[in-house]
């Protein structure tokens, strides 16, 4: 039995956030945070309309320059001034950085403010240093104007919160776009220590604004094998040593995987001179493609419930939830015309194949992309969609 599939761009239920909306999109582009990996998956109930978004790391239009608050948090509050001074004598250093004019963060001298319009989302009942707030709190109608927070607390809270994760970047706000909601603000945790440490806050700064990839990419946050344990970097699970991508025929001649298979290795060649392609740590090895993937579609399981988000792509009920990851990042899949529009009904041809659960949290790990025979034939389509799928840039932009 084919999937069945519903429309509901007209509906406004909260939505679980697939691999789409937490890929690492190292790019102006979505409203996502460049170079910023979002392990997401929450379904957010009764959310607000966002405001327009923005082209590059300001990510909402109602932010005319980079603002940063900092806020002192159970120390003397002068500390805000000591902070917010050794912010700005560093923010020199900052506008040289190589990505600071992509991310369109030149519009204006940025600012920074003593003093946040919120309180610490990790301090709330539930939060957890790689998602923020357990529930929809972080959910705001309109951001603030302040990009990030800074938060100064004492050491000995730094570690009970962190207790040896290896980066304080934790999603502040949140914005909804119809039934998917994303990170727009950011705050990092610094103890007074810390602050004296030039190197490690203008790491901290540029990890947090998005610059830069926010969690290192050999940090594991599981402890099982490889294939279940989610690291930073476009790859996401610690089995994989480089980008992998599968083909496979679906209810059609299999003699096209071959062409298939060259046609996106030409692409891929393309694909890595993406000014972001280093950056992301994807240059470490050469990637691969192989004939044949190791799930069938999720969009054909017995049983499934498509549903149309419209411009925004599709979810797939109930997915595909795995313990172990396969070693491929991208499942790229041939089908024939009348099934790409009967699924995607022209939006982003593109869907998650494999998640992982930890709790309440759902995250996308393996991302299938869905081609056709002729689209294949034009390489500009194939780089296209190769460089959305490996997250190198937002798939609706």
């Amino acid at each position: 039995m084919r999937g069945r599939i519903r429309d509901i761009t007209g509906s406004r239920d909260g939505l679980w956030l697939g691999l789409a909306a937490s890929a690492l999109v190292i790019g102006a582009a979505a409203g996502t945070a460049l170079g910023v990996l979002t392990l997401a998956g929450v379904t957010f109930q009764g959310s607000e309309q966002s405001p327009d978004r923005k082209e590059g790391l300001l990510l909402t239009a109602n932010r005319d320059r980079l603002a940063i608050c900092v806020q002192a948090v159970g120390i003397d509050p002068v500390m805000q001034t000591e902070a917010k001074t050794r912010i700005e004598e560093l923010l020199p250093e900052l506008e040289k950085h190589r990505n600071w004019v992509l991310a369109r963060l030149d519009v204006a001298p940025p600012v920074v403010d003593a003093g946040c319009p919120s309180d610490p989302a990790l301090l709330r009942p539930g939060a957890d240093v790689k998602f923020g707030a357990a529930d929809s709190s972080s959910v705001v109608k309109e951001a603030s104007q302040h990009r990030l927070f800074v938060f100064i607390l004492p050491q000995s809270e730094i570690e009970r919160l962190f207790a040896g994760w290896p980066y304080r970047r934790v999603p502040q706000e949140l914005v909804c776009e119809g039934h998917q909601c994303g990170e727009v603000t950011t705050a990092i945790y610094l103890s007074l220590e810390e602050l004296q440490s030039e190197s490690f806050l203008k790491e901290s700064l540029v990890k947090g604004i998005g610059l830069e990839p926010a969690v290192p990419f050999d940090s594991a946050i599981a402890t099982e094998g490889p294939g279940s344990q989610l690291v930073g970097g476009p790859l996401h699970t610690a089995n994989r040593d480089r980008l992998a991508i599968c083909v496979d025929a679906i209810g059609i001649d299999t003699d096209i995987e071959g062409t298939a298979k060259t046609g996106i290795e030409d692409a891929l060649k393309d694909v890595a001179n993406h000014p972001f392609w280093d950056d992301a740590g994807l240059d470490q090895q050469s990637p691969v493609v192989h004939i044949g993937c190791p799930q069938p579609p999720v969009v054909f399981q017995p049983g499934v419930e498509i549903i149309s988000l419209g411009e925004k792509g599709i979810h797939v009920e109930p997915g595909r939830v795995v313990s172990e990851a396969s070693y491929y990042r991208v499942f790229v899949y041939i089908i024939s015309p009348g099934e790409l529009e009967r699924i995607f009904h022209g939006g982003p041809p593109e869907a998650t194949e494999e998640s992982f659960r930890r709790g309440d949290n759902i995250t996308g790990v393996t991302l299938g992309l869905y081609l056709t025979q002729d689209q294949l034939q034009s390489p500009e389509y194939l780089v296209r969609w190769l460089t959305k799928a490996v997250g190198l840039e937002a798939a609706t932009d």
